[in-house]
């Protein structure tokens, strides 16, 4: 009983695995793809070391289902941990940056008010050069 919750465990985690390595690779989630490899590399040493020995009805039951499992699980998964590990993190920094931009951008489009307002007075230069 508990080589087949084993084996199950171990072949839930290859095919999990690999499933969502294949939507890593294919999405160009190199860092993600790294990290299911060693998942992957770790279950399959569990099999290893597992199926050499005496295997019954139980266990081969348990390895198939545990990757039947394992790969409608990636599929369900996989959405999902991309959108959490993509979520938008806010530092110091990001926020430092949001508000230089926004001051930016805001003393811009003043600026560019104020050379309209200059167009329209007939000046063609915002500095008033003719009151030397």
């Amino acid at each position: 009983m508990i080589t087949a919750a084993l084996l199950f465990l171990a072949s839930f985690a290859v095919v999990f695995g690999l499933g969502v390595q294949q939507h890593n690779v294919h999405r160009g989630h190199r860092g993600l793809a790294f990290t299911t490899s060693l998942l992957i590399g770790a279950a399959t040493l569990v099999q290893l070391k597992v199926l050499p020995g005496p295997t019954t009805w139980l266990d081969i039951a348990g390895y198939l289902l545990g990757s039947a499992c394992g790969i409608v699980a990636s599929m369900w998964a996989h959405p999902r941990l991309v959108a959490l590990l993509r979520r938008p993190r806010r530092t110091r920094l990001s926020t430092a940056f949001e508000q230089w931009r926004t001051h930016t951008f805001r003393d811009l489009d003043e600026f560019e008010q104020a050379k309209r307002l200059d167009r329209s007075a007939g000046r063609t230069d915002p500095i008033d050069r003719g009151s030397r």
